[in-house]
């Protein structure tokens, strides 16, 4: 069901479906607020998360439990906001530039290795600074008071689309590989170490 449910919102802008078929029940949750404390009432800023380079993190009882990273988005780009952890279940929000709130909580994987991910599949609408938090569902519920301690995987994973000498579609750290079977010269953006989307073997 999460495939079919997968393709349905990569084709829709500001979809804010992953596995979620129900309302955000941690929608009110202000964790973003300014003038707040790390965990104990604000989040810790992580830094920059960039496209198709994943990052870990860990959160820690009352001292870390709510990360919060930025990313620089443009128009067109289709990306999937994704946090996987095997200690605890995830819960991921991305905040558009304007303010528009997309969020999952996280199913499991698989039912043996009890690996949970949660996930936000869209279209970007907008240029600008996204924000993604990545923590716990047991922190949203408990928030300002963070109690999971583990391990997880956060990546913006991003399909850019863009056209001959139109470089500056391109996502940081990405170059431009033409399609040589399109007329139209069209083509897609891939890493700059040659190994495409994906990790070198």
């Amino acid at each position: 069901m999460r495939v079919s449910m997968v393709v349905i919102c990569s084709l829709v802008a500001l979809a804010g479906c992953g596995s979620s078929s129900t309302a955000d029940e941690f929608a009110g949750v202000e964790v973003e607020e300014a003038g707040k404390e790390d965990s104990a009432r604000r989040p810790t800023a992580m830094g920059a998360l960039l496209p198709n380079r994943p990052r870990t993190g860990e959160l820690a009882p009352l001292t870390s439990g709510y990360h919060l990273y930025t990313f620089e988005g443009r128009p067109g780009w289709i990306a999937r906001f994704q946090v996987d952890s095997a200690d605890y279940e995830t819960y991921v929000r991305v905040t558009t530039p304007s303010g528009r709130r997309l969020s999952d909580k996280g199913d499991v994987l698989h039912p043996i290795d009890k690996n949970y991910f949660a996930l936000v599949d869209l279209e970007l609408p907008e240029a600008g600074t996204y924000t993604v938090l990545a923590t716990s569902a047991r922190n949203m519920g408990l928030f300002p008071f963070g109690t999971s301690r583990g391990r997880y995987v956060v990546e913006a994973s991003v399909d850019a689309p863009c056209r001959l000498g139109d470089t500056r579609a391109c996502p940081s750290g990405t170059t431009y590989l033409h399609h040589p079977d399109d007329p139209a010269g069209t083509g897609s953006c891939e890493a700059a170490d040659g190994c495409g989307f994906s990790p070198c073997e």
